[in-house]
């Protein structure tokens, strides 16, 4: 079976009456409403709330401890030297072999990663973490190596 993206259109009144179903009898108009006006300008979040009400719980494809491969532009690659990052394999084609350290399905940038580089600044070996979405993984490194 495919993987298919569904997308739904809710209009904010629908919202707030799914939020009032969560919150205590007492709270629940004003804790809807508040919720609404303050994340109007944040899809995500507001998004990311309306699914746990509805007991939508976010998957990730890859998981703790994975080694996948990203494009170097994904972290802070201007910190790299790249003629030593490529010598050393941590780079090949503008590609870096990153693991991922943690996972927090609620954010918009829901994987931590550690990867290593070579600081063109201190010309030494840095160990650094980066917030990744979906969209920057390429693949698992096995299934996309480097040298590709």
């Amino acid at each position: 079976m495919s993987s298919q993206e569904i997308t739904l259109k809710i209009p904010q009144e629908v919202v707030v009456e799914l939020m009032k179903k969560v919150f205590k009898e007492e709270y629940k108009e004003n804790m809807s409403e508040v919720l609404v006006s303050v994340l109007h300008n944040n899809t995500h979040a507001l998004e990311t709330i309306l699914k746990a009400t509805m007991g939508i719980i976010p998957k990730t494809k890859y998981k703790v401890g994975d080694i996948i491969s990203i494009n170097c532009n994904s972290v802070a690659s201007w910190r790299f030297d790249e003629t030593e990052m490529e010598s050393r394999g941590y780079t090949s084609n503008g590609h870096l072999k990153v693991t991922i350290e943690s996972i927090n399905v609620y954010s918009i940038e829901p994987y931590t990663v550690r990867y290593n580089y070579w600081s063109k600044d201190e010309q030494r070996d840095v160990s650094d973490t980066y917030n990744l979405n979906e969209y920057s993984v390429i693949g698992l490194a096995e299934e996309y190596p480097l040298e590709l």
